[in-house]
């Protein structure tokens, strides 16, 4: 199968550019900038910026079946999620349906589900557009990543204290594992019971809650690990603070984004939301892939340790 993978250099996009190529598939890479290092690497796929793709005079060398999109803003802020999370996207939407592609697979997120930001409503204008298309969809909503839940890893292994926000129960998700994802992302490729699916998918099981990596990490390095408890209000003291100069400064404005962003990550979980009772259930969560955080995490000290006695 020829898949037109958009936004292969970013964490998830890497991993399945790799998984693609391993299970035989042909790839054409689009990207903003074409990396020369990962060029080099993966001298079998076809790389081109996004402005010659779209353009009329590009023609592939064989006929593409799949558009598999990773993009995504990177700063969440709202032009940028208005250029990336839906303008891109409706680009590539539209390229798929001019060569009346196969179908169109779209890596979104689980958070769209209780949308508060920019970035998640220009993502779910953009699910809108593909589910009302003209064309086989499949949208991926994966929860929580491991690297965005190893961020104070290094400062535990250090001796550091780790911040947890309020109790460090606020918040719990089914974190995967770039491989993981990429697996499943793959195998909805030619299972026609995932088309026009929205697929909310974790990692395996049980949910994790910021307190349990704590948990985690101390049985990891056999010593108690300090936590210091942090109020997610400290993200609206600070908005309130900047909110006046976000008329006149277009800074503070992103600024003001971000820290509703991290209020939000802060205070909202990953996993599945039951409208019936209004919270979230990890057992309607589901779970794939064999990849743990427990051994993402030795793995990372485990390189911790070689790098100190290098």
């Amino acid at each position: 199968m020829h898949i037109l993978l958009a936004g292969p250099t970013g964490q998830i996009g890497s991993a399945l550019l790799a998984q693609l190529l391993a299970a035989g598939h042909q790839v054409t890479a689009a990207t903003r900038k074409i990396p020369s290092h990962t060029a080099c690497q993966y001298k079998h796929v076809t790389w081109i910026h996004y402005e010659k793709l779209f353009e009329d005079k590009f023609l592939p060398h064989s006929p593409i079946d799949w558009v598999i999109s990773c993009v995504a803003s990177r700063t969440g802020a709202p032009l940028d999620a208005k250029k990336v999370d839906f303008g891109l996207n409706i680009e590539l939407l539209t390229f798929a349906q001019k060569h009346k592609l196969k179908g169109f697979m779209l890596l979104s997120a689980i958070c769209v589900q209780k949308p508060k930001l920019a970035f998640q409503g220009e993502k779910l204008k953009f699910e809108k557009c593909l589910r009302e298309a003209d064309l086989p969809f499949v949208i991926v909503r994966p929860t929580a990543f491991f690297q965005s839940l190893s961020t104070q890893v290094r400062r535990c292994y250090d001796g550091k204290v780790f911040y947890l926000f309020g109790n460090g129960h606020l918040t719990a998700c089914k974190p995967i594992s770039p491989s993981d994802l990429s697996a499943f992302m793959i195998g909805c490729l030619n299972d026609q019971t995932k088309h026009y699916q929205i697929h909310n998918i974790g990692g395996p099981g049980p949910a994790i809650t910021p307190r349990d990596q704590v948990k985690l990490l101390e049985s990891i390095l056999q010593r108690s690990i300090k936590t210091r408890s942090i109020s997610p209000k400290i993200f609206d003291v600070l908005r309130w603070f900047l909110w006046p100069f976000c008329a006149v400064s277009s800074r503070a404005s992103t600024a003001h984004e971000y820290l509703r962003i991290a209020k939000y990550y802060a205070t909202e979980s990953m996993l599945v939301w039951d409208s019936q009772t209004n919270t979230y259930n990890a057992d309607l969560t589901a779970e794939t892939g064999q990849d743990t955080l427990d051994a993402h995490y030795r793995d990372l000290i485990a390189g911790f340790e070689t790098e100190r006695n290098a």
